[in-house]
C-alpha cells in the first residue's frame, strides 16, 4: 500500500462528507490497453482518498490482458499519476484526460459504483 500526505504532514485533500467524521472516497484505477475509444479495461488498483492521505491498493494484473504494455510497470505508473494529482486528488483523478487511464468512483467495499 502506498500512502501520501502533504509536506507538512497534513491532509492533501478534504472530501465533503456533510459531518465531522473522516470521509474516504475510493476510486478504481483502470488501464485501457487499446485506448479508451475501445471498450475493455484492466483494473490496476484502488485509490483511497481521505482528508488525511491517499493510499493505493494495487490489484493483480494479468500480463496477457495488457499486452504489449509491461504489466509490472503499470503499478509504478499508477503511483506516478496519483502523486501528480495536486490539490484535491479525487477531483484531479476523476477529470484526468488520458487515452489509456481512467478513474471511477466505487463503493469502498468494491461491490457497487457511485
Amino acid at each position: 500500500m502506498i500512502g501520501r500526505s502533504n509536506a507538512a504532514g497534513g491532509p492533501i485533500a478534504s472530501a465533503a462528507c456533510g459531518d465531522e467524521r473522516a470521509c474516504v472516497r475510493t476510486l478504481e484505477a483502470r488501464f485501457h490497453p487499446a485506448s479508451k475509444a475501445v471498450q475493455g479495461f484492466v483494473v490496476v488498483g484502488r485509490v483511497r482518498c481521505s482528508d488525511r492521505d491517499t493510499q493505493i491498493e494495487p490489484a493483480p494484473i494479468p500480463a496477457q490482458a495488457v499486452k504489449p504494455f509491461d504489466a509490472s510497470r503499470l503499478h509504478q505508473k499508477l503511483e506516478f499519476i496519483v502523486m501528480s494529482a495536486v490539490g484535491d486528488p479525487v477531483r484531479e483523478l476523476l477529470s484526468l484526460r488520458s487515452g489509456f487511464w481512467s478513474f471511477v468512483e466505487v463503493e469502498p467495499s468494491g461491490e457497487g459504483r457511485r
